[in-house]
């Protein structure tokens, strides 16, 4: 008979302790004020720089490629959502999907960074209608013997965790890949930890699936929850202004877990 044991850990499979350490231009990202920074004299010109940014232009010429309605299972083809809707045929629910991560911020701070992207994988899961139910991951960081960078690897595990368990997600399933890395004049560069997320979540009902798009011309906007004078990590800041330090937004798992409870809510009294 085997046991749990011999699954998770091999049947006696050796654990490594391996060395980590803090990097010390950890505390220079903590340091950054917002009001260092002037706000912009021209925003239309602030405008055309962030949507015309590669990492925020938009990605249509290479997804319509794609015949997204193979199989007639993709609910999300002409009724856009920010997780993506899969019909399940016989059934009155659907399944929800979507993969989230941000390298920068967990660049910035490896716990909270991986926790924030669970949280907006759940965030764009609920949003959609759906419930979350569990997580896979692709966990991407440089060379493991490099102290520094197997304690980014450590943090983004803690923050995965702990976000996990908030949102009652369990890991199913996922990998670890080491040694993406440059050689930049004879120094290794190590990619920014990036642990990716993708969250499956349940529709109980197919009329609770919400779209992103805006139905009438008279449809307002609501804000949920408290809006913060808040640009660290942003590609606000790390693009047009070039500044590169800064933290990550403010971010409670707490708040963030009560936000979505409420969210959910109000989808299924729609």
């Amino acid at each position: 008979m085997f046991l749990a044991d011999d699954l998770v850990l091999g049947g006696g499979a050796p654990v490594y302790e391996r060395e980590y350490s803090e990097p010390a231009y950890f505390k220079k990202f903590k340091e950054f004020n917002i009001d260092s920074i002037d706000l912009p004299t021209n925003y239309v010109e602030v405008a055309k720089f962030l949507v015309g940014h590669q990492n925020i232009a938009s990605k249509k010429w290479i997804y319509e490629q794609y015949d997204s309605m193979v199989g007639t299972a993709n609910m999300s083809s002409n009724f856009p959502t920010d997780a993506a809707i899969v019909n399940i045929k016989g059934s009155n629910k659907a399944l929800a999907m979507t993969v989230d991560c941000n390298a920068r911020m967990v660049n910035a701070d490896p716990e909270q960074g991986c926790a924030m992207a669970v949280a907006e994988a759940a965030r764009n899961i609920v949003c959609s209608g759906g419930v979350p139910s569990a997580i896979t991951n692709c966990l991407n960081f440089g060379n493991p013997y490099n102290p520094e960078v197997y304690w980014q690897f450590v943090g983004a595990i803690k923050g995965m965790s702990k976000a996990c368990r908030k949102f009652k997600t369990p890991v199913t399933g996922g990998n670890v890949s080491f040694y993406n890395q440059s050689s930049v004049n004879g120094v290794e560069i190590p990619v920014f930890p990036t642990p990716t997320i993708g969250m499956l979540g349940i529709v109980e009902d197919k009329k609770n699936i919400t779209s992103l798009a805006f139905e009438n011309s008279s449809d307002l906007i609501y804000l949920l929850g408290e809006s913060k004078n808040d640009i660290s990590s942003s590609e606000y800041l790390f693009s047009y202004h070039k500044i590169k330090e800064s933290s990550v937004p403010d971010f409670d798992l707490d708040i963030e877990l009560e936000l979505q409870e409420d969210l959910y809510s109000l989808i299924q009294k729609i």
